[in-house]
């Protein structure tokens, strides 16, 4: 299989990859010099890196460190024509040329196939640290957690989760999660003065009483959180990602609540990213109520994605919602891929 690595130069901090090999194993392999990419990837014991790029998305670090097409710095691909075609190059400063790479990231599949890729890595931080604050509900962490984006944004990470996503986590209540990497000497005060800062916002909705919990760095509860976004059972449930502006989050949520009182909700709250697991047991009560979210969102200057669902509740609403040049996204499909035989309408209108 085309699962090996092709090149790794730890001093210049790149490595290059074939696409079937696992993200885990691509960690494993920059770990043991000390290195990383820092993405946050579902089920990366199962998740390829041609799979990865062709899904383009990032994690609950992606304010501080970027999404896939961050990292991203060459790509080989085989176009519909059986063609071999490679972008970028095997160094960081590479700037001649078409970026193809960042034009293939995120397209489903509806371009090329991609056959290796190339990363910029960088070192491990020296230390990594979690928190887990105890909140009374989502709304109370929801707006915490933005509080911390606007203060604090060298924290790597600000999760809120309500209490129907926390069982998930092996947590007991909602909660407010942070994460922060670096010097010992410049985290630990980073996360003391965090916490303080949420405190006061806890005071200040009457509540006080907080459990913490200090995970240490907690690969696992992170890893967890990244799987939330590819949820394992999407036979009875859609999955609604919504990126929205951060100070509008808040209304957000109350929407979808509206819409479905039992929904499985979590934010990144210093991303502007809010996600929802809907029921989608029923699909013409499903796709209703995704196209009413989708105008309310809309309204708010946001937009709705259905990233998971049942085949027919799929059949019946469009997952994409509106986009932007979409005639430029057209002819690109018409330039490299004319017959429409590469994962024909995965993406938007159907490209």
């Amino acid at each position: 299989g085309i699962n090996h690595t092709e090149a790794f130069e730890p001093a210049d901090f790149t490595i290059t990859v074939q696409a079937g090999l696992r993200f885990a194993e691509l960690s494993r392999i920059l770990e043991a010099r000390k290195q990383l990419i820092p993405l946050d990837i579902p089920h990366a014991e199962r998740a390829t890196i041609g799979g990865i790029i062709a899904r383009g998305r990032g994690g609950s670090r992606r304010v501080n460190f970027g999404t896939v097409r961050d990292w991203l710095i060459g790509c080989s691909v085989v176009l519909a024509n059986g063609s071999s075609v490679r972008g970028g190059g095997r160094v960081v400063k590479n700037v001649s040329g078409y970026d193809l790479p960042k034009l293939f990231t995120g397209s489903f599949g509806t371009l090329a196939c991609i056959v290796s890729a190339t990363f910029k890595v960088r070192p491990i931080h020296p230390m990594e640290e979690s928190l887990i604050l105890s909140t009374p509900n989502f709304e109370i962490a929801l707006n915490a957690g933005q509080i911390l984006a606007k203060r604090f944004p060298a924290l790597h990470s600000i999760v809120a989760i309500d209490g129907k996503t926390a069982s998930r986590l092996d947590i007991e209540y909602p909660a407010l999660i942070i994460r922060g990497g670096g010097l010992k000497e410049s985290i630990q005060p980073l996360l003391q003065n965090a916490q303080a800062a949420a405190y006061e916002t806890f005071a200040e909705n009457q509540y006080s009483a907080v459990e913490v919990r200090k995970p240490g760095s907690n690969p696992e509860l992170w890893q967890k959180i990244a799987d939330l976004e590819l949820p394992e059972d999407s036979n009875s449930h859609m999955l609604w990602r919504c990126g929205i502006p951060r100070t509008s989050i808040s209304q957000a949520y109350k929407i979808i609540l509206e819409l479905d009182s039992k929904a499985r909700i979590w934010s990144y709250a210093d991303a502007g990213l809010i996600f929802a697991e809907i029921d989608g047991s029923d699909p013409l009560q499903a796709a209703k109520i995704t196209q009413t979210a989708r105008i309310a969102i809309q309204s708010l200057q946001g937009s709705l994605i259905v990233d998971k669902a049942p085949v027919q509740v799929k059949s019946a609403i469009d997952i994409w919602g509106e986009a932007g040049g979409l005639e430029i996204m057209r002819q690109i499909k018409q330039h490299f891929d004319p017959n429409s035989i590469l994962n024909p309408g995965r993406f938007l209108e159907g490209i």
